[in-house]
This record gives C-alpha cells, sequence and structure tokens, in this order.
C-alpha cells in the first residue's frame, strides 16, 4: 500500500494482486459499523484508490527527532493536535550549515533553499536505516512521541468505555466486542490474517 514499496508490483508476480486484495482489506475496516477508528498507514495508493486521508502528520510535530508522512483515516476522532515541534538540522547541498540562515549555503551562494533534516535522514532526505531483515520492521514501528498523543488526545475513561473492551480480543472471535462477520470482514481472509498475524490486540 505504502508508495515506498509500490515499484514492485510490476517487478514481482503477483505482488500487485497483493496491493488489490490490502485495499479490499481497507475498505473494510473503513466501512466497519463501530463509532470510532483510526486507519495509519504512510503516504501510497489508499488516497488515490479509497478516499484522502483526514490528516498527515510527522513525528518532528510530537517531539520526535525524525520525519515520517504518515497517514490517518478517522471516524469518530478529532484530529491529533501536535504537542512538541521538533526543529530539524538545516541542510543545503548536501551540508549542514553552521548557522540558521536558510539561504546561506556556500555552495550554492543561496541559489536553494535549505531544507530541514532529522536525526532519522541522510543529508539528501533518504532513511538512514542501512538494508537489513529487520529494516521493514523499524521502519514500520509507531513513534513513542505519536503514541502518547493518540492515547492522551483519543483515550477514553471507563466511564465512557460503555461496551467497548479495554483490550481487543482474538481476531476470530471478536473485533471491538463484536463478531469479525457482523462487521462485514472475513476473519479468514488471508490479508487479514495476515495483517493481525495471530496476536490479541493487533487491531488495537
Amino acid at each position: 500500500l505504502a508508495s515506498s514499496g509500490l515499484h514492485w508490483n510490476g517487478r514481482v508476480p503477483g505482488r500487485a494482486e497483493k496491493t488489490l486484495e490490502a485495499l479490499e482489506f481497507v475498505r473494510a475496516l473503513l466501512s466497519a459499523p463501530i463509532p470510532r477508528i483510526a486507519l495509519e498507514n504512510p503516504v501510497g495508493c489508499i488516497s488515490s484508490q479509497i478516499r484522502k486521508p483526514d490528516q498527515t502528520i510527522q513525528p518532528w510535530q510530537f517531539g520526535e527527532d525524525a520525519s515520517k508522512a504518515t497517514c490517518l483515516w478517522l471516524k469518530g476522532l478529532p484530529l491529533l493536535t501536535p504537542t512538541q515541534i521538533v526543529e530539524g538540522q538545516l541542510y543545503c547541498c548536501g551540508a549542514k550549515l553552521p548557522s540558521d540562515d536558510v539561504r546561506g549555503c556556500a555552495n550554492c551562494g543561496g541559489d536553494k533553499r535549505a531544507k530541514q533534516i532529522y536525526a532519522n535522514q541522510t543529508a539528501s532526505g533518504q532513511n538512514n536505516l542501512a538494508p537489513s531483515p529487520e529494516r521493514w520492521k523499524e521502519r514500520s514501528r509507531t513513534y513513542q512521541g505519536i503514541a502518547d498523543a493518540m492515547a492522551a488526545q483519543w483515550g477514553m475513561d471507563d466511564s465512557k468505555r460503555g461496551s467497548v473492551p479495554a483490550r481487543i480480543g482474538s481476531w476470530q472471535t471478536s473485533l471491538f466486542g463484536e463478531p469479525a462477520d457482523v462487521l462485514g470482514i472475513d476473519p479468514s481472509h488471508r490479508v487479514a490474517q495476515r495483517m493481525v498475524g495471530g496476536n490479541e490486540g493487533a487491531l488495537a
């Protein structure tokens, strides 16, 4: 679904079909008859194939020295309010600027505008994680500042929780207190099983 991986659809047989299956699963999640939904995904084809996100956030808006555009599709929840803006280091022409002058680059004489680079980026703005079997997992990790903001701004106390369980049960039997088939989501769908991975609470 993410733009960073869609280029494989034309190179790996069967990959495009998996994207279509994933989009089908996203549609089922977004149309589930429950009062609150927050679906998160990087910039990708959900925006063009289903609908544009309600909000796009950055870790640096929530106290993290990192850049990663993250899209949110929301139902029954307010937009997240930034909690702490972190300023990145200014770079121009691949070199760190010694001051906060956005046009102070000696290489280009100020013809190019400097941009902010964060701790998870190279000087050119690419993610700086080295290739590894765990790279995908590290890149998909939710930043703590964003998680804290979600918990603080979207959390409910017990008096407002109603019938929504504090912990999501098994995907095969319950989703927000309702059988999966009631929500119109097939629990045997291989995309659902692959995304949830059999872990309790994986949809929380």
